[in-house]
């Protein structure tokens, strides 16, 4: 009975600590008075480690990349000008040939889940709002290069 009683409670306070670490990134993302500020923001976010493994989104896409002026040094390329590729259509699953939407904000919660070893951030994540404001700053004025018809069936 009281072996129960301990592994009870070291998961409870397990679960109690994760919560709030997932609670803290959220509300204390910042609070920024203006655009600018949530810019500099999401900028400070895309260098900062968010994941368990300490990477951070500059780890494996540099700033060259994005802004343009090169991909040499770059773990994973992307493309210049992020926010302009998006919103764009993905397969919803491995079994379907069925497109879904897929924005920006999907792809930022889908890299820090999986590529920064970070949280499952939810729709009103601001770590993600920012980051999201920042990457679509960057790519103000650029061409965007989303497909505005569906392709046709071969």
């Amino acid at each position: 009975m009281q072996k129960i009683n301990v592994h009870f409670f070291v998961l409870l306070f397990a679960f109690i600590t994760i919560s709030m670490l997932y609670a803290i990134n959220n509300v204390f993302a910042g609070q920024p008075k203006n655009f600018m500020q949530a810019v500099k923001l999401g900028k400070k976010y895309y260098k900062t480690p968010v994941g368990a493994n300490g990477k951070s989104c500059l780890t494996c896409h540099t700033i060259a990349d994005i802004t343009g002026k090169g991909t040499k040094g770059s773990l994973v390329p992307i493309p210049p000008f992020p926010a302009t590729y998006f919103p764009k259509f993905k397969k919803a699953s491995i079994y379907s040939n069925k497109k879904i939407p897929y924005s920006l904000q999907d792809q930022l919660r889908h890299c820090i889940l999986r590529g920064e070893g970070g949280f499952n951030y939810g729709p009103n994540s601001k770590v993600v709002e920012y980051l999201d404001i920042y990457l679509t700053y960057i790519s103000n004025g650029h061409r965007i290069h989303v497909p505005m018809t569906k392709p046709k069936k071969k």
